[in-house]
């Protein structure tokens, strides 16, 4: 997210449900975090994306399609990628997120709890 206070508000709910956090505050920052963690001794894999769908630069949806670019040709398993906005509920909106290849689509505020059942339940 390019919001620090998100992005430290995500962190802290995250790390408090047990989860190892990488942040990034651009889409072209989270896609060069998520190449390098497969040669990080502690991240040896990244097991989820949550990306605000609207950032400076590469917004979340082209950073999701570069994603789904690099497990392709890497030969990956898809990650779940949640697209996460404040911005707009309307239906071609989601249908974008759906198209760049995310799993899931977050409204801020976003409900924490609800967010880590559905983490849970995609990573089980």
């Amino acid at each position: 997210d390019d919001d620090k206070n998100i992005r430290t508000l995500f962190e802290y709910n995250l790390k408090k449900a047990g989860y190892d956090v990488i942040l990034a505050h651009d889409g072209e920052e989270a896609f060069q975090s998520y190449k390098m963690a497969f040669n990080h001794p502690k991240y040896d894999k990244v097991s989820l994306m949550l990306l605000d769908g609207l950032m400076p630069g590469k917004t979340g949806f082209e950073t999701c399609q570069s994603v789904r670019k690099f497990e392709d040709e890497k030969g990956l398993p898809n990650i779940p990628v949640g697209i996460v906005t404040a911005v707009c509920k309307n239906k071609a909106y989601i249908q974008e997120a759906k198209k760049s290849g995310a799993t899931f689509y977050l409204l801020k505020p976003v409900n924490f709890e609800k967010l880590l059942n559905s983490i849970s339940k995609l990573l089980s």
